[in-house]
């Protein structure tokens, strides 16, 4: 997560995640969701989100990162490592 969040201000990369909050206040989705290197990528407009560590994530049902890496660095504006998948 953190390779591939780095940029100049954070050139460690960043130790956060976001994703689509569970439904009507509950405690964890009912579908599974996954999450995201930042609020702004396209898959999250207009959704309610949350954000945390990988273990927040988990326990609401977002259970893997997303597999579009170079286009949410991209949204992002980070300059990390892509992922080897």
């Amino acid at each position: 997560m953190t390779a591939a969040t780095k940029d100049a201000s954070n050139p460690d990369g960043l130790d956060v995640v976001y994703w689509i909050a569970p439904e009507n206040g509950a405690a964890k989705s009912a579908e599974p969701h996954v999450f995201h290197l930042c609020a702004a990528v396209s898959p999250l407009k207009d959704k309610m989100v949350n954000s945390g560590s990988v273990t927040e994530a988990y326990a609401q049902n977002a259970i893997r990162i997303t597999k579009q890496i170079d286009m949410e660095q991209k949204q992002c504006g980070f300059t990390g490592a892509t992922s080897a998948n």
